[in-house]
This record gives structure tokens, sequence and C-alpha cells, in this order.
């Protein structure tokens, strides 16, 4: 059962064009449980992380942007001053410019302090610490000895919407998909995009095509999109998607980045075509290729445009090969990875708490 009674979080989160846009992304799952507890969550996000933070904003949630250096000593402190003034019972930390100093200077408010990582390394002197990639319980830590460890993919977070649209997924991996999703992240440093459009089959497709927040690619991506009209396919383009889980569920198949959207389209049980766009995906895009629960799963930069198509040509004609990821890539997923992390916030934060007062009458 949920816990209940979790106050003010604080959800610190680093955007950029370079590294995208996923450590915001993932902490807005945070916050929407957060907030369908009843509870309120406060984003302290760099100032220049671009368009995500008005997206945050549309979403209904308050936003202060942190002009100071990420990580530095002056970051910790205006957390800090934040965590204070709004009475935070707990600091989530995403992003890769954090050290150990960071979350020691963080542990001068009374706040539980959690922190995000990807990548199995370093010193984490916090309350909890989470790691929800495929690899992540095999990773050791130099930790506190009461931190909570939330390792694995029991702690993959999906954003509510998914929950609430998994009846419009499974869409039938028997019948010759007709609608292909294509996103690459928030960014798409590396104009992905635009490949796979180039790299769609000779038989006509319908594509949908999602660009993130900080993409600088869509004048690549329309040139790239009519070119793929004039084969006959047809082609969307959207950005800025309130509700992906409506844009995935109504898609046959998806070609994406290795990154936190394959566990959204795991969720929606999407046969899925996936390629590393950032070198912290390996350990997950490796652990899935073994798990034949997505096709491609290679280092972008490493893909060759003939590799592409056919990566993509295979899932198209292929029937038994869409069924195969669609139920193996379903495995790894069971939404509740968001009610685990506040659920065991929730705990940290009642042990934590010193106990309430009670007048009482001396008899």
């Amino acid at each position: 059962m949920s816990s209940p009674g979790l106050g003010p979080v604080i959800l610190r989160a680093d955007a950029s064009f370079e590294r995208g846009t996923g450590h915001v992304m993932r902490s807005l799952a945070l916050a929407e449980e957060q907030r369908i507890r009843g509870g309120r969550a406060i984003f302290a996000i760099n100032a220049n992380a671009g368009e995500i933070i008005e997206q945050v904003r549309g979403r209904g949630f308050e936003v202060t942007c942190i002009t100071a250096m990420s990580g530095s000593e002056n970051d910790s402190r205006t957390i800090v001053e934040l965590a204070e003034r709004v009475a935070a019972s707990a600091i989530i930390v995403d992003g890769y410019s954090f050290g150990g100093e960071y979350y020691r200077s963080l542990r001068q408010s009374n706040a539980v302090i959690a922190a995000l990582d990807d990548f199995g390394r370093g010193r984490f002197p916090v309350d909890v610490l989470i790691n929800p990639s495929l690899a992540g319980a095999e990773y050791t830590y130099y930790v506190l000895e009461n931190t909570s460890l939330l390792l694995g993919n029991r702690f993959i977070m999906l954003r509510p919407e998914f929950l609430w649209n998994r009846s419009r997924s499974g869409r039938s991996a028997a019948k010759r998909p007709s609608r292909v999703l294509i996103s690459f992240g928030g960014s798409d440093v590396a104009g992905a995009t635009s490949r796979a459009l180039m790299a769609l089959p000779t038989t006509p497709v319908d594509a949908l095509v999602v660009l993130g927040p900080n993409s600088r690619n869509r004048l690549a991506v329309e040139a790239a999109a009519s070119a793929a009209k004039k084969r006959g396919h047809s082609v969307e383009i959207l950005q800025n998607v309130d509700n992906m889980a409506r844009v995935v569920g109504d898609c046959d198949i998806a070609i994406v980045g290795c990154g936190s959207t394959v566990w959204e389209l795991a969720y929606m049980r999407t046969p899925t075509v996936a390629y590393m766009v950032a070198e912290n995906q390996r350990a997950m895009c490796e652990s899935l290729v073994r798990g034949n629960a997505i096709v491609g799963g290679q280092h972008i930069d490493e893909v060759t445009d003939s590799m592409m198509s056919t990566h993509i040509g295979s899932l198209v004609i292929e029937p038994r090969l869409r069924r195969m990821v669609s139920t193996n890539l379903s495995k790894y997923v069971d939404g509740r990875g968001c009610m685990r992390i506040i659920d065991e916030l929730s705990k940290r934060a009642r042990i934590a708490s010193p106990p309430s007062l009670r007048v009482r009458l001396a008899s």
C-alpha cells in the first residue's frame, strides 16, 4: 500500500542540448506521482536548460532556475535555502554534475537526500540512491551505512500518462505495421531522426516523428521528411508533445534512442528498434539485445545507413520478430517504479522527522 504524507519535494535536475532532457523527464515522473498523492513538487533546473523549463511549467509545476554552475557550492546553497523556505521533506538530484561534496552540502537541510545515478560508480553520501538500469543491482557504491539502495528495473520511472493509457497499447504485432514512431530524445545531437526517415522501408508507412523540446534539427528533419514523402511515405512532425502515451499507443513499431523512451515503449508493448545515443546507455542496450527485446542496439555512430534500413525493414516485414520483441521488452517494466521510490522517501522522511510534541494534563 502506498505511503501517504510526504511533504514538499525538490527535484534538482539538469538538461542541455548536449546531454538532452532525460534527467528532467524522469524527475517529472516522480513529480507526477508526488502530485497524485496530494503532495507538492518543486523543480530546480539549470537556467540554460532550454525549452524543457516551460514544458515543466506547462504541466503545472513550480520551477526555480539555478543560475549558478551546476554542482557548485552556490548551487547547493541555493537548494538548501529553497528546502528551508518550503520545508522540504526530500531533495532528489538527477544529473552528471553532482559529486560527493554537493550531496554533503545538501545534508545541511533537514530533508531526505536522494540521488539518481546511471553509471554505477562514485561516492553518494545520501539517504536514498536510485539506479533503475538493468545492471543497477550489480553495481558497487560508496554510500552511507544506512543508505537505501533502490537498484534495478523495479525502479524504472514512468509518467502516469502511460499507466492510464496502457489499454491503447498492444496493437497487433501480427499485422503488417503501418504507423511508425521515430523519436531520439530531447535534443537528438547525433541527427538520428533524419537518418531513420531515410532508412524507412520501400513499403509506404505513416511515420510520426516526435522532436524533443531542445531539438535544433528541425530543418534537417523536414528535409528528410520531404524526401521520405517522395518515396511514398506519409510523415507528420510533432514537437513538445503533451501526452506521449497517446502517440505511442497509436503506433505499431518504434525507432528510438536507447534511453527512457524504451521503457515507455516496453510498458506499451511496442516492438522497437533502438540505438545508443549516449555512452551511459551501453549496458542497457547490450542487456536488451541479449534478451531479444530490441532490434539494433549499436551506438548510433557505429550504425551504417544500410544496417539501419535492414533493422527497420526486418521489424516491418517479420510478424514473428515483432511478437518476440514486444513480449520480451514488456517483461522489464511493471509501471510501479515511481510508487516504490516515493514510498521509500516517505518512509525515510518519517524516520528522520522528530516526534511531535503533545500537551497532556498531569494526573
